[in-house]
């Protein structure tokens, strides 16, 4: 029986790396660490090695075709197939880039979807049966990510989560944008401005797409898709800025590599960093914390978009985070409250205790309750919209 193959794209660095580890730790088979610099991805084998861990270094650059169809070549010729795949590798422009918004669209569009679609194209005739596909996206890869409210952004979301939407047409859409980004007329057309955030956003669009293929052409060998928001990660993608270590980003993406033969969900889906899967499409209110111990719900305000997270125990709410990030965009600062909070049940309502904002617009938005977090200039104007919330999400109950 041929030996199990696992690749992870972008794999000498950060994420890429701790996926790479972790699937060393936890995959019986081969894993192959690829990345565009030989003299980086072996370096990073040799690190492996010290930890009593084997990888093996290939040469692959997503952003050339060419490379790509070598590793094909490879895999093929070595293995006969491939068992997993992390499309892993990505680029993102610094929040003080001095490239022109239309080079950074096309550049990132390139990279981070049309890379991430050629490796799939050249690698999935060589998916084995149970093969596991994980496209690392973010969380500017939610479709709320188009946030507009004008009928030319809500017309975008509505192509984007079209269940037939195919993948000339999600191509013609990334295409759309980087057109109009050049003529400077993307945000008058719905687009956001976050170049990065849309390729994002054609990364998750994909999943969906591949899934839904894959289950028509090949319904017996259960490969399974999903894409995966790896948390705000200490890398150099973040200035070192994120909260987490790379261990802890790549546990989902691991987990999702990992998932069991015949796995029921997710499938074709998007899920966050704790491993919650997550609806791509819609922000919703979770009206009743009664029903499911671990729930999550989104908040969706015309300038705050919030994804919250909670355990419900004995009346006890706890955060399943024990980090609250605010942050403010475009300037990119971001504020860390670390330790777990709890916070008692009130008689007729529960209250949000933890948030990780999905995509902060322009203005610092903060939680409700920690006393801690009232240093903010807008805590006021936040407070406000939370407590409207909350009437929304508990009304009191009628005498």
């Amino acid at each position: 029986m041929a030996a199990k193959v696992a690749v992870v794209t972008g794999g000498n660095k950060g994420i890429g790396y701790g996926i790479v580890r972790a699937l060393c730790k936890n995959f019986e088979g081969i894993v192959y660490l690829t990345a565009r610099d030989e003299g980086r991805g072996l370096a990073a084998v040799e690190e492996l090695k010290k930890e009593g861990l084997e990888a093996k270094f290939q040469l692959l650059d997503i952003d050339s075709l060419e490379s790509i169809q070598r590793f094909r070549d490879y895999v093929k010729s070595t293995h006969g197939g491939l068992d997993v795949l992390v499309n892993n590798a990505a680029m993102a422009y610094k929040v003080a880039a001095t490239e022109p918004f239309a080079e950074q669209a096309e550049v990132s569009c390139r990279v981070n979807f049309i890379g991430t679609l050629n490796v799939c194209n050249e690698l999935f005739p060589l998916l084995r049966k149970h093969g596991r596909v994980v496209h690392v996206s973010s969380s500017a890869g939610h479709l709320q990510r188009i946030n507009g409210q004008e009928p030319e952004s809500i017309e975008l979301r509505k192509q984007f989560a079209d269940p037939e939407l195919t993948t000339p047409k999600l191509i013609e859409l990334i295409n759309t944008f980087v057109s109009l980004a050049k003529q400077a007329k993307h945000r008058e057309n719905g687009w956001p401005n976050s170049a990065y955030g849309v390729s994002k956003v054609a990364v998750s669009a994909l999943t969906r797409i591949q899934q839904r293929e894959l289950d028509g052409s090949r319904p017996d060998d259960d490969i399974v898709v999903n894409s995966v928001h790896p948390g705000y990660v200490d890398t150099d993608m973040t200035s070192h800025k994120g909260v987490l270590t790379i261990d802890q980003g790549a546990d989902a993406p691991a987990h999702l590599a990992l998932l069991p033969p015949n796995v029921k969900e997710p499938r074709g889906g998007y899920v966050w960093h704790n491993r919650v899967i997550c609806d791509w499409l819609f922000v919703t209110l979770q009206k009743s914390l009664k029903v499911l111990a671990w729930e999550s719900i989104y908040i969706n305000m015309s300038r705050l978009h919030a994804r919250v997270n909670f355990q419900d125990e004995q009346g006890v709410i706890k955060p399943d985070m024990h980090e609250i990030h605010t942050g403010h965009l475009p300037k990119a600062q971001f504020a860390t409250v670390r330790g777990p909070l709890e916070m008692k049940r009130q008689p007729q309502r529960a209250q949000i205790q933890t948030v990780e904002y999905i995509a902060p617009r322009k203005q610092l938005a903060v939680l409700y309750l920690p006393p801690v977090m009232k240093y903010t200039q807008h805590y006021s104007r936040v407070e406000n919209r939370f407590n409207d919330l909350n009437k929304e999400l508990y009304p009191p109950e009628e005498d």
